[in-house]
């Protein structure tokens, strides 16, 4: 957990210019597809080792966040952008609302500019849904969606092979928000972002866990775990609850006096122990 000051370029820069290389490649004619990441095509995204997540450095204000995706914004306006970008295909990503105040998610690109007076859809080229003030931005408002409230879960869905961007409110569809986005054709491709208001909180979730409201025929920008690596997890986590009970004196059994002694509590704390560092050094 931390936070972070200013605006910078994020990580996920990388990608942006693999497709500004690519559309420059073209020339006058047809523009030259980047590379398939890791098989998909119609995005840019980290190796499959690691998260798609909102970039520190790609940010202004002041937010407040943890690597689980939750977000808090400490100064008047704030906003952030993914390290990752769709330039093709459908694809989407959950917002789960911490507070029911201003906040613009959608979609930009790196020409959009994060400052205390502007972020997402207030340039061109740029999308937004406000739940607070129950209106969609792209330079201009108008009316879109439904109000919002306190543990909404938002979806945020881009359809660039159709040129469309619509959001969805607790699996409800809300209508298409946006049509003729320009798509790659035009050498643009589009990162998740958010903005938020002073204060306000949210859980963003681009598919690393199970989406709450999925919707068919759109993509997580996040390849979900092997059930394998899912396993692994929870034993982990179990292993892990077992040591912190061994350790309090509750023996890491399913019973609180499953272990009576301390020198018992401390060779089962200390088995727990040797078991983790196993497991985390295959």
């Amino acid at each position: 957990q931390g936070q972070a000051n200013g605006a910078g370029e994020a990580d996920g820069q990388t990608g942006q210019a693999a497709v500004q290389q690519a559309a420059d490649a073209g020339g006058s004619g047809p523009r030259a597809e980047p590379p398939a990441q890791q098989g998909r095509h119609g995005i840019l995204a980290p190796a499959h080792d690691a998260r798609v997540r909102m970039e520190a450095r790609a940010l202004s204000g002041r937010i407040n966040f943890d690597r689980s995706g939750r977000l808090e914004s400490l100064s008047n306006f704030s906003s952030a952008r993914a390290n990752a970008c769709v330039y093709a295909g459908r694809w989407m990503y959950e917002v789960c609302l911490g507070t029911s105040g201003i906040q613009q998610l959608g979609w930009v690109t790196l020409a959009c500019p994060f400052t205390n007076e502007e972020g997402v859809g207030d340039a061109p080229n740029s999308y937004a849904y406000d739940g607070k003030r129950v209106k969609k931005w792209s330079v201009e408002s108008s009316e879109y969606g439904q109000q919002w409230a306190k543990g909404d879960v938002i979806g945020c869905l881009t359809d660039l092979d159709a040129g469309e961007i619509s959001y969805t409110r607790n699996g409800t569809p809300l209508g298409v928000a946006f049509r003729g986005v320009r798509s790659f054709a035009e050498g643009l491709a589009y990162f998740p972002a958010v903005s938020l208001s002073h204060g306000e909180k949210c859980d963003i979730n681009f598919g690393e866990r199970p989406f709450q409201h999925p919707v068919q025929g759109f993509a997580p920008l996040q390849e979900a775990p092997e059930q394998a690596d899912l396993a692994r997890a929870g034993w982990l986590a179990e292993c892990l609850g077992r040591v912190a009970r061994a350790s309090k004196g509750g023996g890491g059994g399913p019973g609180d006096d499953a272990c009576c002694s301390s020198a018992s509590r401390g060779a089962l704390a200390e088995t727990h122990s040797l078991l983790l560092v196993r497991l985390l050094s295959d």
